[in-house]
């Protein structure tokens, strides 16, 4: 008896897996399956962002152009959620320049501007075609110049609790109403 329930223990954890994993919608960023560093030195899937909004940016640190703007549009989206009195939404940075933007090069970064470690996830890719595979899902593109810079569009994401992308903010002067918005209303049906 305890051999058939241990045997029925078994398969149902092995099934529930492909369950939760079928579970995912075709165009979730949570189906790729590419292991990133965060700024804490941490291994992660995207999906462990799995359960929340998602506010997702493509920049790297070194950028003395249009990343500050993006990292501004960024601040002010989570000002308002504040003041909305909003709690379940996180922000997250992927890295462009997965060489130089190491997790201790995040992890100075995010604690220089002090980003809430508790909301912001700050992530490098350890190959350039994961980079680029997250960005291709996004709809963000960019491509490296002079061997040092990366010449990019500026788009932000939102992405559903399940990882769909939602809203597209086209530019770092596009209003961010409707993404506030749906986080609000992601928020009010918990």
């Amino acid at each position: 008896m305890k051999l058939g329930l241990s045997f029925l223990t078994i398969i149902f954890t092995l099934f529930s897996g492909v369950v939760s994993a079928q579970a995912l919608p075709q165009n979730s960023v949570y189906q790729l399956k590419d292991v990133w560093m965060t700024h804490d030195d941490r291994r992660i899937t995207l999906k462990e962002f799995y359960g929340e909004p998602v506010v997702i940016a493509m920049t790297y640190t070194s950028c003395q152009y249009s990343c500050p703007m993006t990292f501004k549009k960024l601040e002010e989206i989570e000002k308002e959620l504040k003041a909305k009195g909003v709690k379940k939404y996180r922000m997250v940075v992927a890295s462009f320049d997965s060489e130089k933007d190491t997790p201790a090069v995040l992890k100075a970064y995010m604690d220089k501007h002090k980003y809430d470690a508790s909301k912001w996830f700050f992530i490098t890719g350890q190959k350039d075609a994961m980079v680029r595979q997250l960005a291709v899902v996004l709809g963000i593109s960019y491509q490296k110049v002079d061997g040092m810079d990366f010449s990019h569009s500026n788009e932000i994401n939102l992405l559903s609790h399940e990882g769909v992308p939602i809203v597209k903010l086209k530019g770092v002067s596009s209003p961010h109403n409707e993404l506030i918005e749906k986080i609000i209303a992601y928020e009010n049906k918990k």
